[in-house]
């Protein structure tokens, strides 16, 4: 039967980006029948799932628990969709409105005027994080995002309008600087990917055509002239040239290929004209594995982001057991107030939302990936960042690591 049979299927997932969209596809997952195992990519918004039943099944799952998901073999998509300026522009209005309501509210003015203002920003700054929660709570896998909810409902409903704006604020400011460092990433990424060409010109039946490198086979012979990317790893089978490889290999000089040597996809041929017999796929090149490894290596947060993360699976329903807990036991057991221990519930929700722990790691991270950007240094992922910080000594190799790249006499 179709559904018996093991198979490993990649579904890209728009709006996949961090670690608790993450714990909702796995939890929603997990609960599914002959679904074996699932490895993430959060740089790629990819999903790699090995199964025995339906893709259909999968993908209706992915749906249910909000996500917009489609299946890989649809086609190749080079490009991870764009940062999301709309949702800029809402947390910059809800910072916005947040510091306006505020300074109407303290300077006097009528609740009438700054209470809308605040309502106003909880609602653009928060709407997706609620959707977020609820989404959560649909599979049991409580986050930070049900607990921002609770806490922002708690703070509304004992009055406290700003608390509950600047809340949502500044957890809607923790995501939108995740999301910008995982753009960062990904345009570093589409940047590696314009080394390689998406057309080869090949030799078939005694004419040269040219075709998509996905199209191309093993064996078939490609023309490569002076000045052009070669698209495909391969064996030069005709020519001599010198070919620049330092997207590769990192080596300034140019290396001289004749007949027998290999060449790499993304590397430049900068004098001869060469005809090369393709060794490797277009998936399978020495580039498209670099990609890979950096994509991977992307995807490894920094373990201070792990600890939050991991911190937040027992941080959110301890919270809310301890919020339940101050809201009957005193009734029920010492004869209390109802009125006034879940007035003290909800205070408790609202103190109890870690929101300089959100932010902390996150602003940290992206400071440190930023700065070092802007001094020429590309470091692959909050992981290796946080890893520097115990470096005693750094060797290096290669010309071009700590000179111009350019020998000179």
């Amino acid at each position: 039967m179709e559904q018996s049979r093991t198979r490993t299927s990649i579904f890209f997932i728009e709006g996949m980006c961090c670690a608790d969209e993450e714990f909702t596809i796995r939890r929603r997952l997990s609960a599914l029948k002959r679904v074996d195992s699932f490895a993430f990519n959060l740089v790629a918004q990819k999903l790699t799932v090995t199964h025995r039943r339906e893709e259909a099944e999968i993908l209706k799952a992915l749906r249910e628990v909000g996500f917009k998901p489609r299946l890989a073999s649809e086609g190749i998509r080079r490009d991870p969709p764009k940062w999301n300026r709309a949702q800029v522009l809402s947390t910059a209005l809800s910072g916005f409105l947040t510091v306006l309501g505020l300074i109407l509210f303290h300077s006097g003015y009528s609740t009438s005027i700054s209470f809308p203002i605040l309502a106003a920003a909880i609602f653009i700054g928060g709407w997706r994080i609620a959707l977020k929660g609820l989404k959560a709570v649909q599979t049991f896998a409580l986050d930070m995002n049900f607990l921002m909810t609770l806490a922002v409902i708690g703070a509304l409903t004992i009055g406290q309008w700003g608390e509950a704006a600047v809340v949502t604020f500044l957890f809607a400011l923790a995501l939108q600087l995740e999301s910008f460092s995982m753009e960062r990433t990904r345009n570093a990424i589409r940047s590696m990917m314009g080394f390689s060409p998406t057309t080869a010109r090949t030799v078939r039946h005694k004419k040269e055509t040219e075709v998509p490198v996905n199209k191309v086979s093993i064996g078939e012979r490609l023309l490569i002239k002076p000045g052009e990317r070669i698209p495909l790893d391969g064996e030069v089978i005709a020519g001599t040239s010198y070919v620049n490889q330092a997207p590769i290999t990192g080596e300034s000089k140019s290396i001289k290929k004749k007949l027998g040597d290999t060449v790499y996809a993304g590397s430049i041929n900068e004098k001869g004209s060469l005809e090369v017999r393709v060794t490797k796929l277009a998936e399978d090149t020495t580039l498209a594995r670099i990609i890979h490894l950096v994509e991977e290596a992307q995807s490894r947060r920094a373990p201070s982001q792990t600890f939050v993360n991991r911190f937040a699976r027992i941080y959110t329903p301890a919270v809310i057991v301890l919020a339940l807990f101050v809201t009957i036991i005193p009734p029920w057991v010492f004869s209390q107030p109802f009125e006034t221990w879940f007035y003290r519930a909800l205070v408790l929700l609202v103190i109890a939302c870690p929101c300089a722990l959100v932010i902390s790691t996150p602003v940290t991270i992206v400071s440190g990936l930023t700065n070092a950007a802007r001094n020429g240094i590309l470091i692959k992922g909050g992981a290796h960042l946080e890893n520097a910080g115990a470096l005693k000594v750094i060797a290096f190799d290669k010309t071009g690591t700590l000179t111009y790249g350019l020998p000179v006499v």
